[in-house]
């Protein structure tokens, strides 16, 4: 997913007649950004080890690391491995979402297929469970 934003000064907002100028000086999407849900062992969550990206542990700080832009045509980044159990809880069949424990971030020029870099990515993290 692509996200664009308008900068807005402040006061009241934007006229009506500013918006569609606004829309259409700005740029299409210049990045892709691709995620990768990993598959886990059944076991309690003890960790998860990344030699790629940052491990953030989005459950227990209650907030997504924060991302930087990139130049349009730069290299394929690997952003952040988001945990969203917490330490200790059970994983089993990931049979719904919300049986999901980890996933990977990265993005990579718009033109760039993210399925040929996901399975690299994703052999960059494990979860690590006891029992």
């Amino acid at each position: 997913m692509v996200i664009s934003g308008i900068p807005v000064s402040a006061g009241d907002g934007p006229s009506a007649a500013s918006v569609p100028a606004a829309l259409s000086a700005a740029p299409g999407p210049l990045r892709r950004a691709c995620q990768v849900y990993l598959e886990h062992p059944h076991g309690r969550l003890r960790d998860v080890v990344s030699t790629g990206a940052p491990v953030s542990w989005v459950e227990s700080a209650d907030r997504w690391p924060v991302f930087e832009p990139a130049e349009p045509q730069a290299p394929a980044r690997r952003r952040a491995v988001l945990v969203t159990k917490r330490p200790g809880e059970l994983l089993g069949d990931q049979t719904d979402s919300e049986a999901r424990s980890a996933s990977v971030i990265f993005d990579l020029p718009l033109e760039a297929d993210c399925a040929r870099l996901a399975g690299a990515v994703a052999d960059e993290v494990r979860v690590v469970v006891d029992g």
